[in-house]
């Protein structure tokens, strides 16, 4: 399988968790869901949660998990596959290989923000210390991903290139 096949492939892939993830957040208000999920207070933590307990969201924002512990795979390889084309197929960089692991890492924040959240939402907890933690990972995967998405961009530039490569 060619290189640009698994891009395609893997961006499908990427493409539908991500649609399917937000048709269902979109039942709950979106607003919420990123604020619930990027606040260190663990105040506006649990006042959003009781709100959707209240009006039936919360059912919609367990359902979301079913597809959002795989998603960090499927958005990791896809990620993964566009450091590796650019950085190895088009400009045959080898130090900077570590960059093309860094979805990886997203992946796994991604699964420990979601870990902490069923914790806490299932046991009807919010300590401060947790909600702390959980948007801590949540925001640090977010920054990851940013990068891994600016990666390309940047390599793709020459004159950009050029410099890193001396």
């Amino acid at each position: 399988m060619s290189k640009t096949s698994i891009l395609t492939c893997t961006g499908l892939v990427f493409l539908v968790s991500q649609i399917v993830i937000l048709k269902i957040l979109a039942k709950i208000n979106l607003k919420e869901v990123i604020t619930l999920q990027t606040t260190f207070s663990n105040l506006t933590f649990s006042s959003i949660i009781a709100e959707w307990k209240a009006n039936g969201s919360i059912d919609y924002y367990f359902l979301h998990y079913y597809f959002d512990f795989i998603h960090p795979i499927f958005y990791s390889l896809f990620l993964f596959a566009i450091i590796s084309k650019v950085l190895y197929s088009k400009l045959h960089i080898e130090k900077y290989v570590s960059i093309s692991y860094l979805p990886f890492v997203a992946g796994l924040f991604d699964i420990i923000e979601n870990i902490l959240h069923l914790h806490m939402i299932t046991n009807s907890i919010y300590p401060k210390e947790i909600v702390i933690m959980s948007a801590f990972f949540t925001n640090l995967k977010w920054l990851l991903l940013i990068s891994c998405l600016l990666v390309p961009i940047l390599f793709l530039f020459p004159s950009k290139t050029k410099r890193l490569k001396e």
